[in-house]
C-alpha cells in the first residue's frame, strides 16, 4: 500500500516492519484477532486461512452417532431398558470418538493431497482408506473385519453425495446397518461405523466449507471497507503534508471505529477524541498497546 509501508492483505493491513496486522480479523471468533487456529494447533486446523477447522466437530457427530446406535439397540433388544449396561455405553461413545477423530484426519489428508474436489479414483480410494479403518478397528475388537468394512465403505459412498447433511448420516446409517445385517453382523454396529465415516469426515468438512465461504465474503466486504479508509488515509495525508503518505493519526482519522494492534515497540496512544491524539514513536523497549476507536 503505497506511502504506507504496509501490505494489503485485503480484509486487513500488514506492517511489515512491525510484523504485525494493524486490525484484527474481522470474523474470528477466537480468543484474539491476531492468533490463527484458535491459538490451538493441536485441535484445529486453518488449511485456507478464512476459517479454522476443529476435529472437535467430527468428534461430537461421531460420539452422536455411537450414543444414538447403541440407545436404539437396547430399546429395540428383548427386554429393552432392562439391559442398559452404561459401562458399555460409555465404552461405544470412546471408541466413537476414536473413530471420528482418525476418520476425520483421513479426511484431512486426502484433502491436503488432492483438495476438495475428488476424481472418482481418488474418491474410491479414501472410501476404500475409510472402509479399511473401520474393518481393523473392529477386528482389533474382536468382530469381523468384512462386515466392518462393507459398513464403513457405505458411509464413505453415501458421504460422498450431495444430499443433506442430516441426509447423509440417517441414510448412511439406515444402509450401513442393512448392510451388516445381511453380512451376518450386527444392525447397529453397522449403523454407528457408516454413520461415523460419513459424519465425521464428508458432514464435518462439509459445515466447515460453509463457514469458510460465509468468512470468505465477510473478509471481502470488509476488504473494501478498509481500502476505502486507507484512500481516505491517503487523501487527509496529502492535504496535511502534501506528499501523500498518510501520517500515524490520519489513520487513525481516517479509521476511527476499528480496533487497532498498534504493535510491540509502539509508544504513545491513539485518542478516541481527534484533538487527543498523541504521536506515536517507535519504541523497542515499550510494550504492546491496544487501542479501540470509537469516534
Amino acid at each position: 500500500m503505497e506511502g504506507t509501508d504496509w501490505y494489503d492483505f485485503h480484509a486487513r493491513g500488514y506492517h511489515a516492519g512491525l510484523g504485525r496486522f494493524m486490525q484484527v480479523d474481522p470474523v474470528y471468533n477466537g480468543p484474539s484477532g491476531f492468533v490463527g487456529m484458535n491459538n490451538n494447533p493441536v485441535s484445529t486446523i486453518d488449511p485456507n486461512g478464512e476459517e479454522p477447522i476443529s476435529i472437535t466437530t467430527a468428534i461430537i457427530i461421531a460420539t452422536s452417532v455411537s450414543a444414538v446406535s447403541y440407545t436404539a439397540s437396547i430399546a429395540l433388544s428383548d427386554g429393552g431398558f432392562n439391559n442398559w449396561d452404561w459401562g458399555q455405553f460409555g465404552q461405544n461413545v470412546i471408541i466413537g470418538a476414536f473413530s471420528g477423530a482418525v476418520t476425520f484426519g483421513i479426511g484431512e489428508a486426502f484433502q491436503v493431497a488432492y483438495g476438495t474436489t475428488l476424481t472418482t479414483g481418488q474418491q474410491a480410494l479414501k472410501t476404500a482408506v475409510h472402509a479399511s479403518f473401520q474393518g481393523g478397528l473392529s477386528a482389533a475388537q474382536g468382530g469381523d473385519f468384512l462386515t466392518a468394512f462393507a459398513s464403513g465403505a457405505v458411509g464413505g459412498t453415501v458421504g460422498a453425495s450431495e444430499i443433506g447433511n442430516a441426509a447423509k448420516i440417517g441414510s448412511s446409517m439406515l444402509l450401513g446397518g442393512v448392510t451388516a445385517d445381511l453380512s451376518g453382523g450386527e444392525f447397529w454396529k453397522g449403523a454407528a461405523v457408516a454413520g461415523i465415516v460419513a459424519g465425521a469426515n464428508d458432514v464435518a468438512h462439509k459445515l466447515a466449507a460453509d463457514r469458510g465461504e460465509i468468512a470468505k465474503q465477510k473478509r471481502k466486504a470488509a476488504g473494501a471497507d478498509f481500502r476505502a479508509r486507507m484512500a481516505r488515509a491517503t487523501t487527509l495525508g496529502s492535504s496535511s503534508g502534501g506528499n501523500n503518505s498518510p501520517s500515524l493519526q490520519d489513520i487513525a482519522l481516517a479509521t476511527s471505529g476499528t480496533l487497532f494492534y498498534i504493535g510491540e515497540g509502539l509508544s504513545g496512544t491513539i485518542s478516541s477524541s481527534r484533538s487527543g491524539f498523541s504521536s506515536g514513536k517507535i519504541n523497542p523497549n515499550s510494550p504492546r498497546v491496544y487501542n479501540k476507536q470509537t469516534a
